[in-house]
């Protein structure tokens, strides 16, 4: 057998002095220099956690070590900051974090573990600091540091050392930190002075308005969360977000939370190991600062009962707010903000346990939920233009923070984005757009160049455009994954297209059904050439296909009861829901 040499860096400068490579996934390649390597042996690792029941058995090892932790978390903290919260005030807090955490280390764990099983490894080529900064300031950062070289390196290098792994390392230096920005520095919007008088008004409404219930990024249309705000009896309020001023890291602090149970070598207790290097500051170091100042910031003194479907992920100042109010016995509602709650092998543990509540977009299987309907297309119009473009959706730049390689649907839809551009009829060709996200540029990949190379500038979007506008001048979407933005469109019968690979890989057995209707109604492949042929079929008549009688029957069907459709008296009965909660 050839011994083989695992590239965890392309930056490492090693790999110009051997041969024989194994790369630990193909985000490698793009920091590899192509002269270099033009007549080595390299070979990409794949890894297996995406087949169905990898992607099961690792989601259960997660939320197995999720439940073991998460008490033990809250306690070590209180202890810490001498206070005696509730675990659900805690995990308003950390459990986002906790869960994505968990995620990035089960499914670092089993990918090295997987690469050495099948391999023979002579050297793993590794960059690492000394005095490495795992921590970020908030959750947010966690995402960003989930693709992150020099992180994922120094997390590589922690399981390497905790587990003994007995191969040659030949180690190089990383830099001291991984991603340091924070989420506002990436949500930060400039104000122009239309903006600023607004929110200067609101601020004065605030101040001298009794606010009994919060409402704040629902996902509703911004016309509709006002006149929610209105039905309750109140002046509409904008939140923006408040930069935080974070202090730097305490390692004496850090110190104090130790999580580790015995001597045992498993993988919950790496993750125990881990987590007192890895919080985010909001946790510990600027947990004080946070908890006395989130009030200051406009939100109301006293409220009683909060309703969001965003800001409870990565909004520090609304999560402590939050979990102080709820401490005090506020209500806590949740809105469902996606497509893959309930129909997808996702853990939306958090938003469950934490609320008081979760709004769903129509889907029901317990107490806790109310049936809904979908905030964000709450009386919008159907817009699209029979004679218009052909507009491709391509996945979103992935944060690599799942127990299972998600990568892989990232390259499958943009490789599915190439096809249909160079495979569809030339005058359909002509007419295609693809939009992309505004990381695409940012977050290099090895099929980038092919991206730019294949589609026109002109008929590329990087998230400049919104995506509404888009649809609008378009007659058929089609996207390339499983997309919110198919739900979206269902709901307001825009004749939509989607395609991916192992259709039923990522979801529950009871949602199977539903996503066959599809299938059957030629709204979703699997087959490029099958999803080509049908194109070409409608092209110039899509109503034909989309509006005829059999194919609304498999839409209507699919929406039902899990994409229902709102207007004014499901806001009214939605707020009347919300009110009435005991």
């Amino acid at each position: 057998m050839t011994y083989k040499n695992l590239v965890l860096s392309g930056k490492h400068s090693s790999i110009s002095d051997l041969n024989d490579f194994i790369l630990n996934g193909e985000w490698i390649l793009k920091d590899l220099d192509s002269k270099k390597i033009k007549q080595k042996k390299i070979q990409v690792f794949e890894s297996s956690s995406y087949k169905i029941n990898n992607r099961i058995n690792s989601y259960k090892i997660a939320d197995e070590i999720y439940d073991s932790i998460k008490l033990d978390l809250a306690n070590k903290l209180n202890t810490l900051h001498s206070k005696n919260f509730s675990l659900r005030f805690w995990q308003i807090l950390f459990g986002y974090w906790l869960v994505n955490f968990i995620g990035i280390c089960v499914e670092r764990y089993f990918r090295i573990h997987e690469i050495l099983e099948e391999n023979e490894i002579k050297n793993i080529l590794i960059r690492k600091h000394s005095n490495f900064n795992f921590s970020t300031n908030d959750t947010f950062g966690l995402n960003k540091n989930s693709i992150n070289d020099d992180w994922e390196n120094n997390i590589f290098y922690e399981i390497i050392k905790f587990f003994s792994v007995s191969k040659n390392l030949i180690i190089e230096d990383s830099s001291l930190n991984g991603f340091t920005k924070t989420f506002y520095d990436s949500n930060e919007k400039k104000q122009n002075n239309k903006d600023k008088i607004k929110n200067f008004l609101f601020n004065i409404f605030n101040k001298f308005t009794k606010k009994e219930v919060l409402i704040s990024q629902t996902y509703l249309p911004k016309k509709f969360e006002f006149f929610l705000n209105l039905l309750f009896f109140q002046l509409p309020t904008i939140y923006p977000l408040h930069k935080i001023s974070y202090k730097k890291k305490d390692e004496n602090m850090r110190r104090k939370i130790n999580l580790v149970k015995g001597e045992k070598k498993d993988l919950e207790n790496f993750v125990r190991y881990l987590i007192p290097k890895c919080l985010p500051s909001s946790l510990v170091e600027t947990f004080e600062s946070l908890y006395k100042n989130c009030e200051l910031i406009g939100y109301p003194k006293n409220s009683k009962t909060i309703f969001t479907s965003i800001s409870y992920a990565y909004d520090e100042n609304f999560k402590f707010y939050a979990a102080k109010s709820v401490e005090k016995g506020a209500r806590y509602f949740i809105g469902q903000h996606g497509n893959e709650y309930f129909s997808h092998r996702f853990s939306t543990r958090i938003e469950l346990e934490t609320s008081d509540k979760f709004i769903s977009w129509g889907y029901k299987n317990s107490k806790k939920i109310i049936s809904s309907f979908n905030l964000k297309t709450l009386k919008k119009k159907r817009k699209f233009n029979d004679q218009g473009k052909l507009l491709i959706i391509s996945h979103p730049s992935i944060h690599r923070v799942f127990s299972h390689d998600r990568y892989c649907d990232y390259k499958n839809a943009m490789l599915n984005s190439i096809l249909l551009k160079e495979k569809i009829d030339k005058n359909i060709s002509n007419q295609a757009m693809l939009r992309l996200d505004k990381e695409f540029k940012i977050n290099e990949h090895s099929f980038n160049k092919k991206i730019l190379n294949t589609f026109n500038a002109n008929d590329l979007c990087f998230g400049e455009s919104k995506l509404d506008k888009l649809i609008e001048k378009s007659r058929l979407c089609i996207f390339t994954y499983d997309s919110t933005g198919i739900l979206e469109n269902l709901s307001l019968n825009i004749p939509t297209l989607a395609i991916w690979k192992n259709f039923d890989n990522h979801l529950n057995d009871e949602f199977k059904e539903k996503y066959l209707l599809l299938k059957k109604g030629k709204i979703f492949f699997e087959d490029i050439d099958k999803l080509v042929k049908h194109i070409n079929k409608y092209w110039n008549n899509i109503s034909s296909w989309w509006f005829s009688k059999e194919n609304q029957s498999f839409i209507t069907k699919f929406n039902e009861d899990f994409n229902n459709k709102g207007n004014v008296k499901s806001l009214i009965k939605l707020k009347n829901e919300i009110k009435n909660y005991e």
